[in-house]
């Protein structure tokens, strides 16, 4: 934890110090006016999002605490385990991702603010308004004496298809990876100031790695950098990206030996004669959204190309062409526009799927990519405006102006990111909003369903399953489809449909028999159906896997004594309350099973136990109170019997009992013989 913090402390004081820097300059941004206007503009556009709910994957992430590190131990295996196996939750149901620095980050999170969201949400918004900081600082030392550095800023802090990634907790990864990724391109840039600005370069890199995969294009961008920076002069700009390549090359290791692969290893792999063309349309879908970014929806499914030759993959490829045409016959050879069009073209190879993603395309993946397009746009509209059609900002010396067409489509961006984060208030809203603007969007539905599920509408939750699962082959979409299987199982559970829910458990084993939350769901159907020895044998699959799971003992307890095995359920009794020694029913029937055995004096000791748990249950009370009884304490009973009666006017196993052994004494425990 240490290390973090003092890298935050010295990645912030060199970021302090290369504003103070710029502003000492007196380029585009040469007084502090232009960075607290990003700064302010790119918080408040997002500001609507702090009372959001925890949404979609934070329910696994950090609300059950997959991705919360617990101990020293849980810190170091973030580093050598996936995402969401480092503290013995499975990734089966999401994938293998390696990203060390988000656990870190939500655990810090957690330890701040608990399971309230806001506080998370915060931390997102800030980590936004920071990167269109360094976006700033980055376009300045690039592009000095120009509004476009000012303009590309505002345009990437305010701009829709951003919505996914900030208001969306789970979509930190990308707001961390491009920290990192800018924070290494600004140290990069200034690094002639002193060798050990490369240093922190590559450590910000190695930063960016471990929030995001996408981070590994960043020795590409140096290239680029290189060419527009001073560094361009010094020839073989490819030497400076050396240091970086090796970082690459590190990460890829541990990432391999994490995950066994490089890839999630849950994506679809699709063949070289759908997949080109399918990209294509996708690339052509992301560009149209970065021009217009309406409609906006969180669906990731992609209707596959059914041919090389795909008219709509073939109309994607005129718009890419016509809009790099464009820009480049409008602009001419601005460097402005060679740069943002590389940053583009670099930035979302990772996000091609050549890899095998488990999203085929998803809008928070734009968040690096639109970094490139802003530049484009600002340097277009600086053109456009030309002199004397700009406003200069107030309280700033300099040449701080922005163009009023830049003003006003800011205002309108502003406009339609402040609508769309409205979406993302709870998974009700956001996701009835998904299937409201898509034919086919099996995890919308999926998590519609799980919300259903949440708020106890299980007879609602059971068509959203089954719409989910009805998987359409002609597209490809991600659904976490053993967990889908899983609670429908749970759902038809709760609705005492007991047959369907075995059902939905046996299909989520047949695709992941290792799944611990459907074994555990077969084995209570299977109770609830009488098929005790099966349930029994798949209780005891779980505890061989996971000797301290203690639901797992406690139920394979009730089994055993369901069948009259009484030591072995004695036994796992014992167990489960060696494993939680606040298991109250654990405590109960262990003491009622040790009275079934004729061990009264144990079985009292037991009862006590349990009632030092908690002491409002009156059958533990009555129970105290039988045994006393039998035992021939009778003062000791009818006091426990009174007590159970206090509790419950209602037992008239209690009262009858009572009056048996004495009953001048029922009018002491408040109830009328």
């Amino acid at each position: 934890m240490s290390v973090v913090i003092m890298t935050c402390r010295m990645s912030g004081a060199i970021l302090f110090g290369l504003m103070e820097n710029n502003m000492k300059r007196g380029s585009a941004i040469s007084r502090s006016t232009p960075i607290a206007l990003v700064a302010i503009v790119a918080a408040l556009v997002f500001s609507n999002t702090i009372g959001g709910d925890f949404l979609w994957a934070d329910h696994t992430v950090i609300l059950d605490k997959n991705a919360i590190l617990h101990s020293p131990s849980d810190w170091i295996s973030a580093f050598t385990r996936p995402l969401w196996n480092f503290t013995g939750a499975t990734s089966e149901g999401g994938g293998g991702y390696y990203r060390p620095i988000v656990a870190a980050s939500y655990t810090i999170d957690h330890a701040l603010f608990g399971d309230s969201p806001a506080g998370y949400h915060v931390t997102n918004i800030t980590l936004h308004a920071l990167n269109s900081l360094l976006l700033l600082l980055l376009c300045s030392a690039l592009f000095p004496r120009s509004a476009i550095p000012l303009s590309g800023a505002l345009l990437f802090a305010v701009h829709p298809i951003h919505v996914e990634a900030v208001a969306w907790i789970s979509g930190r990864t990308g707001l961390l990876a491009t920290f990192g990724l800018l924070l290494s391109l600004l140290l990069f840039v200034h690094s002639r100031r002193s060798p050990w600005l490369i240093v922190m370069s590559s450590l910000a890199f190695a930063f960016a790695l471990g929030s995001k995969e996408s981070a590994a294009v960043l020795p590409f961008l140096i290239l680029i950098v290189s060419r527009y920076s001073r560094k361009n002069s010094e020839g073989q700009p490819w030497k400076w990206s050396i240091p970086y390549f090796c970082i690459l090359g590190g990460y890829l290791v541990l990432r391999f030996a994490a995950l066994g692969g490089l890839g999630t290893g849950s994506g679809a792999a699709l063949p070289p004669t759908v997949l080109l063309p399918t990209i294509l349309r996708v690339l052509g879908d992301y560009l149209r959204l970065l021009f217009v970014p309406w409609p906006l929806s969180t669906n990731d499914a992609v209707l596959l190309s059914t041919s090389v030759i795909d008219l709509r993959a073939i109309s994607s490829i005129a718009f890419i062409g016509a809009a790099v045409y464009g820009a480049r016959r409008f602009l001419g050879d601005r460097k402005e526009v060679g740069f943002g069009l590389a940053w583009m073209g670099i930035s979302v190879l990772p996000f091609l799927n050549l890899v095998p993603l488990l999203h085929f395309r998803a809008e928070r993946l734009l968040y690096l990519p639109s970094i490139g397009f802003v530049i484009v746009i600002a340097a277009m509209l600086d053109k456009l405006t030309g002199k004397g059609k700009e406003i200069r900002l107030p309280f700033s010396r300099g040449a701080a102006a922005l163009p009023y067409a830049t003003i006003l489509i800011v205002i309108l961006l502003a406009m339609l990111t402040l609508s769309r984060n409205g979406d993302w208030k709870n998974d009700r809203v956001l996701f009835s909003d998904t299937i409201s603007k898509a034919e086919y969007a099996p995890e919308a539905f999926y998590m519609l369903g799980f919300s259903a599920f949440e708020q106890g509408a299980y007879d609602q939750a059971v068509p959203l399953f089954r719409r989910a699962l009805a998987l359409d082959p002609r597209y490809v979409a991600f659904l976490p489809t053993p967990w889908a299987h899983t609670n429908l199982g749970y759902a038809h559970y709760r609705l005492g449909d007991f047959v369907d829910a075995r059902t939905s458990f046996r299909n989520a084993l047949e695709l992941l028999p290792g799944m611990v939350k459907a074994r555990f769901g077969f084995a209570i159907s299977a109770a609830a159906l009488g098929e005790h020895r099966n349930a029994i044998e798949m209780y005891r699959t779980i505890i061989g896997k996971d000797p301290g799971h203690v639901d797992g003992h406690y139920n394979l307890a009730l089994e055993y004594e369901a069948i009259d095995s009484l030591d072995a359920a004695r036994i796992e009794y014992s167990k489960t309350l060696s494993l939680a020694p606040e298991k109250r029913e654990a405590a109960k029937n262990l003491g009622a099973l040790l009275a079934r055995m004729g061990e009264y004096k144990l079985s009292l000791e037991q009862f006590n136990y349990a009632l030092r748990l908690d002491d409002t249950d009156p059958n533990i009370h009555f129970n105290v109170g039988l045994l006393y009884a039998s035992t021939g304490d009778r003062e000791r009973a009818v006091e426990a019997l009174q007590y159970a009666i206090r509790l419950d006017s209602t037992y008239t196993d209690a009262i009858d009992l009572l009056r048996e052994i004495g009953g001048d004494n029922i009018d002491d425990a408040g109830v009328k013989p």
